[in-house]
């Protein structure tokens, strides 16, 4: 992918429904202005479980439970399966222009790069860490997992990353279910694990999201520049947020 420069930007936004608007905003302003450089984006969410474009809320959220902890449920653009967020999770996005992802067209090629390297980070803190397609794994636990949405040769690559979750809420607001006759995606589960529990001393928040950032710029071989977001794409994201990822109709609608 070249020697690229990468705007970052650690967002401290953790409504999940405006973060999951920034990640159509961000995108759909890299469309229209083309000064807006490629771009990772660190942020977290407060409780909530987030499901794939095409999945069911029914078969994939115990809705009474997220009443019982105040989970709020949302849906992405992008396809998988459903996560748990909480502030103890990580996420980060990857915005790419079509010219840097030349070398790499193939979605799972991108999602290889990334998740490899995130691998490798994580094994250089001593950890068994490795990567299998779209997920990274800890002692055989998922800590990571990768989801894309593409438009008009623009990408959102975007995961999440476990550092000190509260995995018991996960396991109580994801269904356990594996039944995959759902005319829906269904959500493959696996066991979880939290990074901070992995390692034999703790680590904090802001190490962990420096790691993530030293993982994505190395697979993408871009080098750092903190910036900031701009003012279409602030805008941009509160017409998202408004008109879809605000409105039941988009969260619980069956796609």
């Amino acid at each position: 992918m070249g020697d690229k420069v990468c705007r970052v930007i650690h967002h401290n936004v953790t409504d999940p429904y405006l973060n999951l608007a920034f990640e159509e905003g961000i995108l759909d302003a890299m469309r229209v202005d083309e000064k807006i450089p490629p771009t990772i984006r660190l942020w977290r969410n407060a409780r909530s479980v987030i499901i794939g474009r095409f999945q069911s809320v029914g078969d994939e959220v115990d809705i009474d439970a997220c009443e019982e902890f105040s989970v709020r449920i949302a849906r992405r653009c992008s396809g998988g399966g459903a996560v748990y967020n909480d502030l103890g999770n990580l996420n980060w996005s990857l915005y790419l222009r079509p010219e840097m992802h030349a070398g790499s067209v193939e979605v799972k090629s991108l999602f290889q790069l990334v998740a490899s390297s995130l691998a490798s980070n994580l094994a250089a803190l001593g950890v068994p860490a490795s990567s299998a397609s779209n997920s990274v794994y800890i002692n055989g636990g998922k800590v990571s997992g990768l989801a894309m949405y593409m438009k008009g040769g623009y990408r959102t690559l975007h995961g999440t990353l476990l550092v000190r979750s509260d995995l018991t809420i996960l396991n109580k607001v994801l269904k356990a279910s594996n039944n995959q006759n759902s005319r829906y995606t269904r959500s493959i589960r696996v066991p979880t694990i939290n990074l901070s529990s992995a390692l034999a001393e703790d680590i904090s928040l802001d190490a962990s999201a420096e790691i993530l950032k030293k993982a994505i710029l190395e697979a993408i071989g871009a080098r750092a520049e903190v910036g900031n977001l701009t003012k279409l794409e602030e805008e941009l994201a509160t017409e998202k947020l408004e008109v879809k990822h605000s409105q039941p109709n988009w969260i619980f609608s069956i796609p």
